[in-house]
């Protein structure tokens, strides 16, 4: 299926038509050609606003797109929390993974993302996950020199 005006909307990050559209009981889950909700788009193009309203209206957090990705694959990158914390309290699996195995931990790892990684751990993520590869979080760090991550944390 190709891609719906909530898609768009998502996409261009105009919440008002977002709004509207859920408002009209527009699917919030209708996925894309490329598996992708409009929630992912949301998240893909950092439109939190958008991908507020949609989690406010039921959109699931769960769903993977062709790629085995999930909504929490997509917040790696972002320079906050909020969102990824928003996803977790409407019950986003933080264990997802996608179709090369990794978890949001593991790909926040091997994109050297450092501010996400914490957030996971502190979330009790599971550290000793493996990708489809074997690759541990600290396997990751080394080959990714994301050094950092093999540090101690002091709480």
């Amino acid at each position: 299926m190709e891609e719906t005006p909530l898609h768009y909307a998502c996409a261009y990050g105009n919440p008002a038509v977002v709004a509207l559209l859920v408002k009209r009981k527009c699917n919030v889950d209708l996925c894309d050609s490329d598996g992708n909700t409009p929630l992912m788009k949301a998240l893909q193009y950092e439109e939190e606003e958008c991908a507020i309203i949609l989690l406010e209206h039921g959109a699931n957090p769960n769903i993977h797109n062709n790629k085995g990705e999930t909504s929490l694959h997509y917040v790696i990158f972002y320079r906050n929390t909020l969102i990824a914390t928003k996803l977790l309290s409407s019950n986003a699996d933080i264990e997802a993974k996608n179709m090369s195995g990794q978890t949001p931990l593991l790909l926040a790892i091997k994109k050297n993302r450092r501010m996400m990684v914490e957030f996971f751990i502190k979330n009790k993520a599971n550290i000793h996950a493996v990708d489809d590869k074997g690759r541990t979080a600290l396997m990751l760090a080394v080959e990714h020199k994301s050094t950092h991550i093999a540090e101690p944390h002091h709480n």
